[in-house]
């Protein structure tokens, strides 16, 4: 059942390089880009390529049981360690948006992680009957994500689809993971630059002390 209290979120939290004390603070490149964006471009390639083998054969958990969320739907401030390399300031979402393979990929990975979940995002809408195996599977933290990545991205319809989603399942908030509040999900808007969120001195109040610029990730090699 939804839950009935009001989202606990105000409004949702600034991208990390307009947020004072942040490292990110200010950078249009994450330090790690050069190596970083390869590295993703080729995870997330490969992922897809899994998203479709499993699609197609209708092994929907299998794409639930996964793990991708950092390099599938990117984010600017990935938290668990080894993952900031993924992450993407300005100028990265500039150069992944001018590249038309990486962006038909990008919004395949959306629906097709949506459609395990038994959402259609280009008709906005739930899938009816639901296949075996397809399902809410109650990760909050994943689908704020994607949320986040396309209100980052600015893709408005993906976003409007997924967000119509999310009002679906929790229509009054209640987004958690963790004891961390995700119900920003449900007060985003677009065109980004237009939003309303948290001033940047309020979420400089929220930034640890002693957080380190993101290390490289070992290196990928795209198949052939």
């Amino acid at each position: 059942m939804a839950s009935k209290r009001k989202p606990s979120a105000r409004l949702p939290n600034p991208p990390a390089w307009e947020v004072p004390g942040h490292p990110y603070h200010g950078l249009r490149h994450n330090p790690s880009a050069a190596e970083g964006l390869r590295t993703l471009r080729c995870k997330h390639s490969e992922t897809t390529a899994k998203f479709r083998e499993f699609a197609a054969k209708a092994q929907w958990p299998r794409i639930h049981s996964m793990h991708y969320d950092w390099w599938m739907f990117p984010l600017e401030r990935n938290t668990k360690p080894g993952t900031g390399i993924y992450d993407v300031l300005p100028a990265d979402i500039e150069e992944l948006k001018a590249d038309p393979t990486f962006m038909a990929e990008y919004r395949e990975g959306v629906r097709l992680a949506a459609l395990a979940w038994g959402w259609e995002v280009d008709h906005a809408k739930p899938v009816l009957p639901l296949q075996n195996g397809m399902g809410w599977s109650n990760w909050d933290i994943r689908l704020a994500k994607i949320l986040r990545s396309l209100w980052l991205f600015e893709d408005g319809p993906y976003f409007a689809s997924m967000q119509a989603y999310a009002r679906l399942l929790k229509p009054h908030g209640g987004f958690t993971h963790k004891g961390r509040d995700l119900d920003e999900v449900l007060l985003m808007t677009l065109p980004r630059r237009a939003q309303r969120y948290y001033s940047p001195a309020e979420a400089a109040s929220a930034v640890k002390a002693g957080v380190q610029m993101p290390s490289l990730a070992p290196k990928v090699t795209c198949p052939a």
